[in-house]
Order: structure tokens, then sequence, then C-alpha cells
């Protein structure tokens, strides 16, 4: 549920973006549009877990200022430029928004006792120190890629592509690294187990 809740304003993205198309218009205009639903989804979003008391993470505020920010920047463009200008300054969000985690997963190696990985998920699992540290650096690897991939994407496939990539491909490219992180951990908390039920010399 938390899931859906999360990635509501990005299908409706995708639903207008798909909805514009059928309905005549260009995939520029069409990503406008869907532009134009993303900001007061993200909008009721964020109202929806301040309301309903939900736990609001540092990761939905600085989404939502991202989206305000470049969303309205967009729009205004397009409206005094040209609306090429506007959905290719709109998709920087992605690689922007990315490469941001990745700065703040980084400097949390440098900031207190825990880097943010241990910090996220030392309660429910624990390895040696190494470790944290080297899934925390895989995070940081991520997101860095994945910000240069949208980049790639965004200046050599249309509008529709990138409308697809930024839904299935972001969400796969994520699922993908989980499952190797996960891999990756049961390996070394199956190792510390092994260490720790070895009898003492």
């Amino acid at each position: 549920m938390k899931f859906l809740a999360d990635f509501l304003p990005v299908f409706l993205f995708f639903i207008a973006f798909y909805i514009a198309k059928t309905l005549g218009y260009n995939e520029v205009d069409s990503l406008l549009i869907g532009i134009g639903v993303i900001i007061p989804a993200s909008i009721a979003q964020f109202i929806y877990f301040y309301r309903s008391g939900k736990k609001i993470e540092r990761m939905h505020k600085i989404n939502l200022a991202l989206i305000l920010g470049f969303g309205l920047i967009s729009l205004l463009i397009a409206l005094n430029s040209s609306a090429e200008n506007a959905v290719l300054f709109f998709k920087w969000k992605v690689s922007v928004l990315n490469w941001l985690f990745a700065l703040v997963f980084l400097g949390s190696q440098f900031i207190g006792e825990k880097n943010l990985i241990e910090r996220m998920m030392a309660h429910a699992i624990e390895v040696p120190k190494p470790i944290w540290r080297r899934l925390n650096t895989m995070w940081v690897s991520f997101f860095l890629f994945v910000g240069f991939v949208n980049l790639y994407v965004m200046y050599n496939f249309s509008e529709e592509f990138w409308v697809n990539f930024k839904l299935f491909g972001l969400i796969g490219l994520t699922l993908l690294f989980l499952v190797i992180q996960g891999i990756y951990l049961a390996r070394h908390m199956t190792e510390e187990e092994a260490a720790d039920e070895s009898p003492s010399k």
C-alpha cells in the first residue's frame, strides 16, 4: 500500500501522458500535460501523508521540492519559450534527484558513527561495520548510475520512451539493485552467523 502511495503521482503522470496522446496531442504537449498532473498529485500526496499522520520521509520532501521547482519552471518555459526546452528541463529532475541522494548517502559516511544505510537497516539485520560502508557506497554508485542513465535516455530517445523509462525503467532498475543488495547481504549474514557458531579455539 505504501509503495502505491509513494508512486501514485508518477502513475498519474504516466496515465495523463497516454490519455493526452490518445486524444491527439503530440508527445511534447502530452508530456507537458503530464507535468500539469504530477504537480498537484505530488502536493496532494504530501498533504495526505501529513494529515493521516504517516511519516513524511526526507525523500518525499526533496522529491516534492524538485517536482514543484522543475515542474513549474518547465511550464513557464513552455509559455514563454518553447515546449521542447520545457520538457528537456523537466527531464533533468530525475538526474538531479538521484545525484542529490548520492550526495546525501556519501556525506553520511563522514558524519556521525553510522552511515545512512546502517541507520535505516541496522534495526533489522546485523553485519560487520565494513559491510555497512560497502552497502552505502553501493547506493551512492547506484544513484549516480541512474542519473547518468536518465541523461542518456532523455537525449537519445523519444518523449514516450522517456516516460516509460521514468515509470518502468526506474522501478525495474531499483528492484534489480535491491535483489543484488539482498544477495550480497545474505552472503555476509551467512558468513557472520557461521563465524558466531564456530567453536572457539
